[in-house]
């Protein structure tokens, strides 16, 4: 008795079919996939998403799916991924404490990297600001 995988038999039985019809009696495939509402967008809609109210999990999601549609480059996708530091400066200089801030927890992502790419121009710091710009853009703020 001979074995064969079922992708050989499979392949086999495509090759050899007069119509080239490639659905196997009995199996049946969904094409519907379900998925949460932070990756349900696209270039449309991602300006719709209150990004002043976003949780970090959400924010990712976001970022992952505009990563896969071409929207934002890896870069972007890492320094959004990155997660929030334990404390960050303000526009106003004054220390501002996110460690209260888990991966459920409501943020307001765009005052916070407006703020950031505010103090990145104001120190010259053109790499960061090329990137917290994409960020902006890819928020709906865009500069």
């Amino acid at each position: 008795m001979e074995i064969y995988s079922l992708r050989s038999y499979y392949n086999s039985t495509f090759r050899n079919s007069t119509n080239k019809n490639t659905k196997t009696p009995g199996i049946e495939i969904e094409t519907a996939n379900p998925v949460s509402n932070a990756a349900q967008t696209s270039e449309q809609n991602a300006s719709n998403l209150d990004f002043s109210s976003m949780t970090p999990r959400d924010l990712r999601e976001v970022a992952r799916v505009g990563l896969e549609d071409g929207l934002i480059d890896q870069e972007t996708f890492a320094t959004i991924s990155e997660g929030l530091p334990m404390q960050t400066i303000d526009v106003n200089g004054r220390i501002v404490d996110l460690s209260d801030i888990g991966d459920n927890t409501p943020f307001n992502f765009r005052d916070y990297y407006e703020s950031q790419l505010d103090i990145a121009m104001s120190i010259g710091s053109g790499s960061s600001a090329e990137v917290l710009r994409s960020i902006m853009s890819f928020i709906g703020n865009g500069r």
